[in-house]
């Protein structure tokens, strides 16, 4: 809520470098599948302590009826989101594979993926710095303009990347 984007990302890669450490030391050590689980409850964990510590941040105790009713309502949505979504992914399954066959219906699912793929890498880049950027703005003005600029930097950027991907579509499948 401060914007101190700085000691969350220190905080993060701090966590990280500790908790890969301990893991691969694990797996040296034939922990096998464990190392996993001791690289994702150390990460965790140091970057508890390294918020807590070194940044002298506390959590708040806080509780409030309308804040929990407004996390349900939109975990909610995005649970139906997520059924709706996969009822069209297994219906792709249905009725593209046996109208069209196996071999069609594994072309449509790894460019589902490639698309899904594309999709990630951009909102997990641009939706971290947009977040930060506009949100402590309070002028929709602002915001809009914000908005614009990042479609139109997106347009640029990707157009002719899917450009390419059109034309050398036909040597790629």
């Amino acid at each position: 809520r401060r914007g101190d984007f700085y000691s969350i990302t220190k905080a993060n890669l701090v966590s990280r470098l500790i908790s890969s450490i301990l893991a691969i030391t694990a797996a040296f050590y034939n922990f096998g599948v464990y190392s996993l689980v001791i690289f994702s409850l150390s990460q965790v964990f140091f970057n508890a302590i390294y918020l807590v510590f070194l940044e002298k941040w506390l959590p708040e105790i806080y509780f409030s009826k309308k804040d929990i009713r407004s996390v349900i309502a939109f975990t909610a949505s995005i649970f139906y989101i997520n059924i709706l979504s996969h009822f069209e992914r297994q219906g792709d399954r249905i009725f593209i594979g046996p109208n069209f066959g196996e071999g069609l219906l594994g072309i449509y699912t790894r460019g589902f993926a490639l698309r899904r793929s594309i999709e990630r890498f951009i909102s997990g880049s641009v939706n971290p710095v947009f977040f930060s950027a506009t949100s402590k703005d309070t002028d929709d003005e602002t915001i809009k303009k914000r908005i614009s600029t990042t479609y139109q930097g997106l347009t640029l950027v990707l157009f002719p990347i899917f450009c390419i991907f059109y034309f050398l579509s036909e040597e790629i499948v």
